[in-house]
């Protein structure tokens, strides 16, 4: 019995010692596969990191912009905030900022093309005003 268990135990060996070369080309295709899919499916391990860039001051939405102290929207620009406006726009402009500078600008124009255009017809009815005879 001795012997026939060793024969069966080196029958086991010879038939797993047959298998190697086949699980080692096995580990090695699922070593590469599983390297494979880390690449393709997380391509942050192997990408060069990203340079960080100066921070940046957040942009106000289109319609908003502030200044220092007060809020101005662009479509608030009224008496009392226009100086405070046109201060910051210059501010902005002096720090090589574009955008916003140029929202407020264009607020602005709007703000005096409203302005103008109300001047423009209450200077057509005061002046029928003044010169109608029958209230002279």
């Amino acid at each position: 019995m001795k012997g026939e268990q060793g024969y069966i135990m080196q029958n086991i060996y010879d038939q797993a010692r047959s298998r190697l070369p086949q699980r080692k080309g096995m580990v090695v295709f699922l070593s590469l596969v599983l390297i494979l899919a880390l690449i393709f499916w997380c391509p942050t391990l192997w990408a060069a990191p990203e340079k960080e860039k100066p921070a940046k001051k957040p942009v106000p939405a289109p319609g908003a912009n502030t200044t220092t102290g007060s809020s101005i929207k662009s479509s608030a620009i009224n008496d009392s905030n226009i100086n405070a406006a046109l201060k910051r726009a210059d501010e902005m402009m002096k720090k090589g900022e574009v955008d916003g500078p140029l929202k407020i600008l264009v607020s602005v124009y709007e703000y005096s093309k409203d302005v103008l255009s109300t001047v423009k017809f209450f200077q057509g009815h005061y002046e029928k005003a003044v010169n109608d005879p029958t209230t002279a």
